[in-house]
């Protein structure tokens, strides 16, 4: 077979593919990145979804312990614990023991609020056990599906709020981290 030859210069057109119209209005992004792929991301994304969970969780229960069944309970025993790190401000946290019961059946506790108490004055953290020696009646707040679940402080403490934002700036950071890498095709 021969071929001719051609006088003329040829042009020949590329073909060219047009993306769908949405594709350009909505950049392709997935939830959670692909854990075949991403599997480091995906575990950072899990860690970080959790920890804002379980800050979540322990906010609304914070903020529930004004409405749960309230007993009167006796102080066992109290003392300031003053934290260890050297690096942060020391913070002093008054650990208070006692005991309550619910429908007969006695119970010990040791939380004085939902995320802990702390004073960053060690004797804020010394007035507020003085005033609440051994063999004091107070009243204890319990969880009434969960008796074992008791403070004697009612509220949120502020310690919370870095379990909810830090999980949720993880989550957060490694999900825009697992989304900006390139995806194979």
């Amino acid at each position: 077979m021969a071929f001719s030859k051609i006088d003329r210069p040829v042009y020949l057109a590329p073909t060219v593919k047009i993306p769908p119209f949405s594709s350009l209005l909505v950049p392709k992004m997935k939830l959670l990145p692909s854990p075949r792929h991403n599997f480091l991301y995906f575990i950072l994304c899990g860690f970080g979804l959790i920890l804002a969970l379980a800050g979540l969780a322990l906010l609304l229960a914070g903020w529930t312990t004004p409405s749960w069944p309230t007993t009167t309970g006796r102080i066992l025993g109290s003392s300031v614990h003053q934290s260890a790190s050297t690096k942060a401000p020391r913070t002093f946290s008054p650990e208070l023991i006692y005991e309550y019961s619910v429908n007969g059946k006695p119970y010990v506790g040791g939380f004085t609020r939902i995320g802990g108490l702390s004073f960053s004055y060690e004797p804020n953290a010394e007035h507020y056990i003085k005033n609440k020696p051994p063999g004091t009646q107070v009243p204890v707040h319990y969880l009434p599906i969960f008796p074992t679940v008791a403070v004697i402080e009612t509220g949120v403490s502020s310690s919370l709020w870095i379990f909810l934002g830090a999980g949720l700036a993880f989550f957060l950071a490694f999900r825009l981290l697992g989304g900006m890498r390139p995806r194979s095709q």
